[in-house]
């Protein structure tokens, strides 16, 4: 991993989750921007005992990132960074599993329970200009 930074820009592939985190742990750290973390809030739908549902959403915690569909516990964001999509989202507008892109901005919230700010929506600039363009298009500000 030391001779990673004279790559540049360069999408690197790794063999294994822990290396990409480890990886990506370190470009983050070195950039001076705006950060936040952006945590997951899972829910339960349908019927069910509180209890069987509290469980449920406890168990969710300790599973790795390959057995949620690819989607993280915690997403360490930091302005300038660069991502990649783990997951599809909508194909027909370009949102898919690849696509790469800088995020330029984060917008914030505050939630109901507990009125606490955290990231609500994020601004990416997408290598290909048609990427989120329909997403784009709906938002209403």
């Amino acid at each position: 991993t030391e001779n990673l930074e004279t790559i540049g820009d360069a999408i690197r592939i790794f063999r294994s989750n822990a290396e990409v985190d480890a990886y990506n742990r370190i470009v983050l750290s070195k950039l001076n921007t705006e950060g936040a973390i952006a945590n997951a809030y899972d829910y339960c739908v349908g019927d069910g005992l509180p209890s069987i549902r509290e469980k449920v959403l406890n168990n969710v915690k300790n599973l790795k990132t390959t057995e949620t569909y690819g989607l993280p516990l915690e997403i360490d964001l930091k302005v300038g960074a660069k991502y990649m999509m783990t997951v599809n989202i909508d194909i027909e507008d370009g949102l898919v599993n690849g696509a790469c892109g800088k995020l330029i901005a984060i917008d914030y919230g505050k939630l109901q329970k507990t009125n606490e700010t955290v990231p609500c929506r994020l601004w990416i600039k997408f290598n290909e200009e048609k990427t989120g363009r329909k997403a784009r298009a709906n938002f209403h500000n």
